[in-house]
């Protein structure tokens, strides 16, 4: 049922670019936002430029987000980009759990029937075994993995073929 859906990116970097390249595989149309993203390069990938994550998201089927983690980008999917989505929505956040407002994320989920999937939460703790206590972790409409679920033997080994290609190409 993804043909023909409509994906926004929010953050069309190196991990968003490769998502974009997996959705049209699926003949999804794109939209983005992000920063640095120019008119060219966006046509270059088959992406729709929005001019604020406002405007990506308005007629969006489902929103993945792909922002780093700076002054600028914390909390910056708020309140305005949630009253900007359709109801019954996918949300998906697997950059950080920082650049999104937990607190208007749980109004949304719960409010405009949001369907969200995350693999960062707000205040995680960072020992290996911790109870972790949030709102957003009990939601019927959140599902949730952890961050590290891509860690696969073949992503271990691509990461080492790439420190070896770093190394050889420093050498």
């Amino acid at each position: 049922g993804l043909r023909g859906r409509t994906l926004a990116l929010l953050g069309c970097g190196q991990i968003g670019r490769e998502v974009a390249r997996r959705a049209r595989a699926f003949e999804m149309k794109l939209v983005a936002w992000d920063r640095s993203l120019s008119e060219h390069d966006a046509a270059a990938l088959g992406i729709t430029r929005a001019p604020s994550p406002e405007a990506a998201v308005r007629d969006a089927d489902a929103v993945s987000v792909h922002l780093p983690l700076g002054k600028e980008t914390r909390g910056r999917i708020g309140e305005s980009v949630f009253a900007a989505m359709k109801n019954g929505a996918y949300f998906l956040n697997t950059a950080r759990a920082e650049v999104v407002d937990a607190d208007a994320l749980l109004r949304a989920v719960t409010e405009k029937q949001l369907r969200c999937g995350l693999d960062v939460f707000p205040d995680e703790p960072g020992a290996a075994q911790a109870t972790y206590d949030h709102a957003l972790v009990d939601h019927p409409g959140v599902y949730g993995t952890h961050h590290i679920g891509a860690s696969t033997d073949e992503a271990e080994e691509a990461v080492g073929y790439e420190v070896l290609r770093i190394v050889q190409a420093y050498r």
